[in-house]
């Protein structure tokens, strides 16, 4: 005999967006299907696993040591090829995950996760990684990142983290600075 809720109804029975939720309440879906955004494209998914291994084996092995230069050439190889079309790369950080070029990597995708779960505690919306970008660079910027969200990790608070020392060629900006900038009241309105 299959077990029922105090309704009658099978406890393995789901609500469809129509059915009566309560007696006095309707529910109707308001969900709207949003476009899919196009598959990443095999060099930024080439660059988003080499940056993967920057954030693990890259910043735990110092550099010279053999783990790090592989990685280093992992990283130098990937960042070639995203840089043959474009001088800088803009990588956003959403809800959904990591936006490149309008393709997204989801937040949970193997490509994606470390990145992702690095950037949005620390309500960063954008990674800007320039053309002259070095390896010592990337290993530099994401050992700072790693940094300021161990700091946020102490904290019991809510607090705005600026992130400071980074190298030139990697910016990170905060997500109340880029959504003022987009909306037109930037830092100097």
């Amino acid at each position: 005999m299959a077990k029922t809720n105090r309704s009658g109804e099978s406890r393995h029975h789901k609500k469809t967006a129509t059915e009566q939720l309560s007696p006095t309440q309707n529910v109707v879906s308001t969900a709207v299907a949003e476009p899919e955004a196009p598959p990443l494209a095999p060099v930024h998914e080439d660059l988003l696993l080499a940056l993967d291994r920057m954030l693990t084996t890259g910043t735990y092995s110092p550099p010279g040591h053999a783990q790090y230069n592989a990685v280093a050439e992992e990283c130098t190889t990937a960042w070639s090829a995203v840089l043959r079309e474009r001088s800088l790369l803009t990588i956003e950080v959403t809800t959904e995950g990591l936006v490149i070029e309008g393709s997204l990597a989801p937040r949970d995708d193997r490509c994606a996760r470390r990145l992702y779960e690095l950037l949005e505690p620390l309500n960063q919306a954008l990674l800007e990684i320039a053309g002259d970008v070095t390896t010592a660079d990337l290993h530099a910027a994401l050992a700072t990142l790693k940094q300021h969200h161990k700091q946020l990790s102490g904290t019991r608070d809510y607090q705005e983290i600026e992130i400071e020392g980074m190298p030139e060629s990697v910016t990170a900006t905060g997500r109340s600075l880029y959504v003022r900038t987009r909306a037109g009241n930037g830092p100097d309105k």
